[in-house]
């Protein structure tokens, strides 16, 4: 059975999926007010699970900009599973970031992300930054000079085509006469 699909245009997470919206609904009443103590959970609890939890409710928590400057960096959290549930957040909503310096601070810690052994490390970054690039496509030089290897190693050995294609298409530049300009 296929997951639901997921969308973040409402400023948190919903599911094309009716029972499921009961409880979305449910949770962007009830988690804002305890956004701030989501954060201080993920910036200082010791507690990894705790920490994964925390990162899975900042999608009900609201004003999804802050929170995600106050926790992109965490994209290096020791755990896999705290790490796996903060891209989530992230590719929901790095299209949200209007301020430039914080979208490139984004950038950066999702091409550290890149570069980590696990494959879900790997996949929720390349997909990050290309929902990030349909709103903000001029963000994609910057991209492609701090982490255009790291990306094309992507699209180069990856056997899945939901990552393989998705780094091909963020390094994909083409003009207005069709002609490829990819950085090699």
């Amino acid at each position: 059975m296929t997951p639901p699909a997921e969308f973040g245009e409402e400023g948190y997470l919903t599911y094309a999926d009716e029972p499921a919206m009961e409880f979305v609904e449910q949770l962007a009443e009830l988690t804002p007010p305890h956004r701030e103590t989501l954060i201080r959970v993920l910036t200082e609890d010791a507690d990894a699970s705790k920490r994964a939890t925390a990162a899975t409710l900042l999608n009900w928590a609201g004003n999804v900009t802050e929170s995600i400057v106050a926790v992109h960096k965490l994209l290096d959290d020791p755990n896999s599973g705290v790490r796996n549930n903060i891209s989530r957040f992230l590719v929901h909503y790095t299209s949200q970031l209007e301020d430039q310096r914080a979208r490139r601070s984004v950038i950066d810690a999702m091409g550290w992300q890149l570069r980590r052994p696990g494959h879900g490390d790997r996949n929720k970054s390349i997909i990050a930054l290309a929902e990030l690039l349909k709103k903000f496509p001029q963000e994609r030089e910057y991209i492609i000079s701090n982490f255009g290897d790291d990306i094309r190693a992507i699209a180069e050995q990856s056997i899945l085509s939901n990552v393989g294609d998705v780094a091909k298409n963020v390094l994909q530049q083409e003009t207005a006469d069709g002609q490829d300009n990819s950085p090699r």
